[in-house]
């Protein structure tokens, strides 16, 4: 009788042991990356929600028709100034990074109140524009696209919201004066 393992067999062992184990990394590699490629995923959907809604509301609670300013300065900023009651917020869209900045100003004494910045996705543009100016309540749409052309149609994203639609931020109107009775 045999007791003991001859070397070639230890070697074939190895071998496959090796190989089994090489198979197991690359696999949780590749799903450690799967796993971060989709949470980057889902936090830029969050990111672009969030957005949408708190543009939508700003618009919304417009005081007076909002304006594109193109500055094209060094950081290649287009800007959307909205004012509402006693704020001024902006929304700043860089040529260069993929993302905006929302800035919100207290008109009074010119205080940063608030700056937020939402991520958009890699290789997209943004583009601000408001549609019918002269209307009631004109259309204000914030596009963000692929930059790739053969991409644009099927995932270009549109928020877009009336202006002056709440008047949440409206200065509340004054009652005249009842006239005095007249005696």
């Amino acid at each position: 009788m045999r007791r003991g393992v001859s070397l070639i067999e230890m070697i074939i062992v190895m071998t496959v042991g090796a190989v089994l184990m090489g198979i197991a990394v690359s696999l949780l590699l590749v799903l450690l990356r799967a796993e971060q490629g989709g949470r980057a995923h889902a936090e830029r959907n969050e990111s672009l929600q969030q957005l949408a809604d708190q543009f939508r509301r700003d618009v919304r609670a417009a005081d007076k028709t909002p304006k594109v300013v193109d500055v094209r300065d060094e950081a290649g900023f287009v800007t959307l100034l909205i004012i509402s009651g006693d704020r001024i917020l902006f929304y700043d869209v860089a040529s260069e990074t993929p993302g905006i900045v929302r800035r919100e100003i207290d008109a009074n004494s010119g205080n940063a109140l608030c700056r937020e910045t939402y991520s958009l996705p890699n290789d997209s543009t943004a583009a601000l524009a408001v549609i019918d100016a002269d209307a009631k309540h004109p259309i204000v749409r914030l596009t963000i696209a692929p930059e790739d052309e053969s991409l644009r149609a099927a995932q270009e994203i549109h928020i877009e919201a009336a202006a002056s639609r709440d008047g949440r931020f409206l200065k509340p109107k004054t009652a005249k004066p009842a006239e005095e009775k007249k005696k």
